[in-house]
């Protein structure tokens, strides 16, 4: 009944006002069906797309040089701001588009009542606004113009979470606050972790990763991230190579791709792709926490539609992700870089005098344990082809030198450079590459090698 009458009050204010606002037409009305009288929605399975109906009402003058025809259409947005939503990133349409006619409108041309019409909310929108847009020709400034809604619905989405699991949580040292499910299989606790809900049944959890591969952890980035987003990429590279210079931490990345069918990545203990439009456009990532078995966390998702401030904040962002993953939970020091915000305004060298002991105490150095390499790349290349093949060695770290030899005769090897060989070419017949490189904080040389044929 007060939404009513504070519709009515406004349309009557731009009946006596409308020309002086230069205003051609109002939505009287909107409403949502489900929604409830403070204007909220509760979606009841947010891991599910929702089906939604909304109707409206348009009333515009009887102005004969009105054209009245009008295109409405209902939005989705996780904008703050109370109008021109079209400019926020997040903003969708949710709905077909209404085109209404001047034709269509009764009483005398100035009302137009539409009956409920469809639209689908997508899934993982657990917070967020639904608004109409509505489009028309606004006589009065001779152009098409986009109006809002006064009206608009927030989203709820309920997350259960039994009292048994918020107890584990928070015995893991988790705030619960604001704790959802998250794609059925995950708990995504304190805004980016994701704590998988099987690892909570595990007895006596270790959140760390074992020495069983001597801390060797291998990256399989996926082709949405490589190379098809060079952004994230390179900040991903960026961030591995920080962690493996830390002198005196024995954590060592590995950051292997799949190149087409033709080549099999050794088996992966995390894997780094996109979320699929499934994180909400202010949040960056999610990460999914160790599992409490000595293994790092397997899955790492980035929002590539992420307004990031700089290529800096997202390096940051990726060291933090790594972190998680290898059981580092959230900081309360600022100067850590696994505060709990977006990091856009961190700047100190990693790790920071803050990070360095902790991470040293989980993961001491043992200058005699090896690194295990991998080259990324094709093995079996048709001569036909006709260019060159792109190989990646996979221990990247700033400030070493790598050497790339093969077993054949090549007039371009050794070639001393980057971890990347590109767009080299072998004769027909059978190849040994290998790349080698040394760590000051290893005793061991480090050496990976890839036997490609050519036919």
């Amino acid at each position: 009944m007060k939404n009513k009458m504070k519709n009515i009050l406004i349309l009557a204010l731009l009946l006596v006002f409308g020309k002086t606002a230069e205003a051609n037409m109002v939505m009287s009305s909107f409403e949502l069906k489900g929604a409830s009288s403070d204007n909220k929605f509760m979606v009841s399975d947010s891991q599910m797309a929702t089906d939604l109906e909304f109707r409206f009402t348009l009333m515009k003058y009887s102005d004969p040089s009105s054209p009245g025809d009008c295109y409405v259409t209902l939005l989705y947005t996780e904008s703050p701001e109370d109008n021109n939503f079209d400019s926020h990133p997040s903003t969708i349409e949710i709905s077909p588009t209404k085109y209404v006619r001047k034709s269509e409108f009764a009483s005398h041309g100035t009302i137009f009542q539409s009956v409920w019409l469809p639209a689908i909310l997508p899934a993982y929108r657990f917070s967020g606004r639904i608004v109409i847009r509505y489009r028309f020709f606004l006589s009065a400034q001779n152009k098409e113009v986009s109006w809002y809604s006064t009206v608009k619905y927030e989203i709820n989405a309920p997350s259960y979470v039994s009292p048994g699991d918020l107890s584990k949580i928070e015995s893991m040292g988790f705030s619960t606050n604001g704790i959802r499910s998250f794609k059925n299989d995950y708990y995504l606790v304190e805004n980016d972790i994701l704590i998988k809900k099987s690892s909570l049944n595990i007895s006596n959890p270790i959140y760390a990763v074992n020495n069983n591969k001597e801390h060797n952890i291998n990256i399989w980035v996926k082709p949405a991230i490589q190379p098809a987003n060079s952004t994230w990429n390179n900040a991903l590279y960026s961030a591995v190579a920080a962690w493996n210079a830390n002198p005196s931490s024995d954590i060592k990345l590995h950051l292997v791709s799949q190149y087409g069918t033709l080549d099999v990545p050794p088996p992966h203990d995390i894997i780094v792709d996109s979320d699929l439009g499934v994180l909400s456009y202010s949040q960056s990532h999610a990460v999914e926490y160790t599992n409490g078995d000595g293994k790092a966390g397997g899955l790492i998702l980035v929002n590539l539609d992420y307004g990031y401030s700089s290529s800096t904040q997202l390096v940051n962002i990726m060291i933090h992700a790594l972190g998680h993953s290898l059981g580092f939970k959230h900081s309360n020091t600022a100067n850590s870089i696994m505060a709990n915000n977006n990091l856009s305004g961190y700047t100190s060298a990693f790790p920071s005098a803050v990070d360095e002991p902790i991470i040293n105490s989980l993961y001491p150095l043992n200058a005699n344990s090896v690194v295990t390499p991998y080259i990324s790349g094709i093995s079996n290349i048709s001569s036909s082809w006709g260019w060159g093949q792109d190989y990646d060695m996979s221990y990247f770290c700033f400030g070493i030198t790598y050497t790339w030899t093969s077993n054949t005769p090549h007039p371009y090897l050794p070639s001393v450079g980057q971890a990347r060989l590109p767009e080299w070419s072998f004769n027909i017949g059978s190849h040994e590459l290998k790349c080698t490189t040394s760590h000051s904080k290893y005793t061991t040389p480090i050496v990976a090698t890839k036997n490609i044929i050519v036919q």
